[in-house]
């Protein structure tokens, strides 16, 4: 390896770096996988876990004779940045050392840390080969990373970066041994053990279009006529007078009006919204809401999902003849409602083919489990996003949420159940006015900005 002092070590080099770059550049992947390759002793501290590449590093240490990896002393050591992230990144770690212990390493401790609420953001590499002198990398790069990434080396005993090394790695916890309790310190940390949820957008898949109506033709004809009125298989409400194929067939799926899940109170649904807040990015739900909710929303989306596939069970017996006849007389009552409203419009040329092209489409979806999967979806739910590296979108966000918990607490009704959970924390009484700020300022979770 060439002298640690006279080379930088880069992740993804770049373009930018020309022929002279070879005096002064080295590999960081490169000179890591040779570090560990006669490896006595490997220490990895990293604020983010790439359990494949990780484990690739070690394993640059050779398999025979069976002692070089069974005597090998390996410890990684890698950050939480949240608490409610802790469990899933111990799952990983573990998969990590049962990995590594498969490959025949025994001398092998993997944990976590965390600093009293601040994300553990280093990224230190200590390799020990034989009796030599210990090999240390110090930067900014994960091993696995693909930016471009800045590391160098430092090729001593190190008295400072040793005193680090063994400090962090005796505070570590350990994968396999109970979680430390802990509570959010900062709003970060609050808003990162919920959840973002959204109701995905509803889509008029099996309503065929066989007149060109303009936006204005249609509001015309939703002014003029009532939902009962004389139409066939097509509704104005719902439809915006396509031909329904769910009518067609007799076969009701339920409309956007008629979901299984409800933002209101209504017998027999699922309601949602007063578990949440409002944000520029979604709904946001606090963990244990949305686990309240799971229940019932996998029963509402098994009816959505017996539903769909009575419709598509339907769609495929009944034969092409039969939905073209009641096509037919859908343009056919189309076309007189159309005169009696004084509307110029006539149905679009070959639309009969285009039907046909239609419903072969929809019968090769439906075929499909994956298309019934995504159809019976009923809300979505994903972890939150962390952005709080970009101070801009940090801040939309809790501003956004801070003005509908404002806007909440106006309200002296029907209160949301996480907003009056939130008022009550931090006695703000409902039905007073409460400015965002005012909010912020009384939250005692805001003592630090992680």
């Amino acid at each position: 390896m060439a002298s640690l002092k006279d080379k930088i070590y880069l992740s993804s080099t770049g373009s930018i770096f020309h022929e002279e770059a070879d005096n002064y550049v080295a590999d960081f992947d490169a000179a890591i996988a040779n570090a560990a390759s006669g490896a006595t002793e490997i220490a990895v501290l990293s604020g983010y876990c790439n359990t494949e590449s990780l484990l690739a590093l070690c394993c640059n240490v050779p398999p025979k004779p069976k002692s070089a990896r069974r005597d090998c002393k390996v410890r990684i050591v890698i950050g939480v940045d949240n608490p409610s992230r802790h469990v899933e990144l111990s799952e990983r770690l573990r998969g990590l050392d049962r990995a590594l212990k498969e490959e025949g390493f025994r001398n092998l401790e993997v944990g976590t840390i965390r600093f009293d609420g601040l994300h553990f953001h280093t990224k230190l590499y200590y390799f020990l080969r034989g009796g030599r002198r210990p090999l240390w990398f110090v930067g900014s790069a994960n091993v696995g990373s693909r930016r471009h990434e800045l590391m160098l080396g430092v090729g001593d005993g190190h008295e400072a970066l040793t005193w680090y090394k063994d400090t962090v790695i005796a505070g570590m916890t350990l994968v396999g041994r109970p979680i430390p309790a802990s509570v959010p310190k900062t709003l970060k940390d609050f808003f990162l053990t919920g959840l973002i949820l959204y109701k995905p957008p509803p889509l008029a898949l099996f309503t065929f279009d066989a007149f060109r109506l303009t936006p204005e033709q249609r509001r015309t004809l939703s002014d003029r006529i009532s939902q009962g009125s004389n139409l066939l298989y097509t509704s104005p409400k719902a439809q915006g007078f396509g031909f329904s194929l769910e009518k067609a067939l007799t076969v009701e799926l339920g409309s956007d009006e008629e979901d299984e899940v409800s933002s209101e109170e209504k017998p027999g649904k699922v309601t949602y919204r007063h578990f949440c807040v409002e944000t520029n990015y979604g709904l946001w739900i606090p963990t244990a809401y949305a686990n309240e909710l799971d229940d019932k929303l996998a029963a509402a989306v098994e009816q959505r999902k017996e539903r769909l596939q009575g419709f598509a069970d339907r769609l495929m017996s009944v034969g092409d003849s039969d939905l073209e006849e009641k096509l037919e007389s859908y343009v056919a009552n189309m076309k007189e409602l159309f005169a009696r409203n004084d509307l110029a419009t006539r149905p679009k040329e070959r639309y009969d083919e285009l039907f046909s092209a239609f419903v072969r489409a929809r019968r090769e979806a439906l075929a499909m489990p994956d298309t019934i999967t995504k159809l019976s979806r009923v809300l979505v739910r994903t972890p939150m996003p962390d952005f709080w590296g970009d101070q801009n979108a940090a801040d939309e966000f809790e501003g956004s949420f801070f003005a509908e918990v404002s806007d909440c607490l106006r309200v002296t009704t029907k209160q949301r159940r996480v907003v009056s959970a939130l008022g009550d924390a931090l006695n703000l009484p409902s039905g007073e006015m409460h400015t965002p700020a005012h909010i912020r300022a009384r939250d005692s979770l805001n003592k630090a900005r992680g």
